[in-house]
């Protein structure tokens, strides 16, 4: 038979495993749990940072289309009066172009803003024009284009 102090012995070493085992899982335990807990920190960390990134992506994209209407803004204040003219004139029907442009008080200005119109429509006003349009506006045509002619030649010098 097991003498009495080797009982206790025995058994208090195994209350002792027991206990140093209950110590370990407690431990773990609350590693795990703060561990769950930075974890639930961290994610809300990230969601509001989520949402804060949502925020400033939908303020940069409300800036970026303002400073597009501040740009063409810019851009159509800077552009010549003659290319806004042109455009106009690009709208209209080829006998009306003629009209008006036979009809401007400065026939230079009118062969200015027609320089600016693509070839074809160029060709479809110039054959609206009929005998007095044509004997007004023609001869500022032909300087214009002799001062463009002359300038391009100096840049490609």
């Amino acid at each position: 038979m097991r003498s009495p102090w080797r009982a206790w012995r025995e058994s208090s070493s195994l209350c002792r495993s027991a206990s140093a085992s209950c110590t370990s899982s407690s431990r773990r335990a609350r590693r795990i749990e703060e561990r769950e807990q930075r974890c639930a920190a961290n994610e809300a960390r990230l969601a509001s940072a989520e949402a804060e990134l949502q925020r400033l992506a939908e303020r940069m994209e409300l800036r970026a289309a303002e400073v597009e209407r501040e740009l063409a803004l810019y851009d159509a204040a800077a552009e010549p009066a003659e290319r806004r003219a042109a455009r106009t004139l690009a709208e209209m029907e080829p006998a009306a172009a003629a009209e008006l442009l036979a009809a401007t008080s400065d026939p230079a200005e009118g062969a200015r803003v027609f320089a600016h119109l693509p070839a074809d429509q160029q060709a479809a006003i110039a054959a609206a024009f009929v005998g007095e349009q044509r004997a007004r506006f023609w001869p500022a045509w032909l300087r214009v284009e002799r001062a463009r002619a002359t300038s391009l030649g100096r840049k490609a010098r």
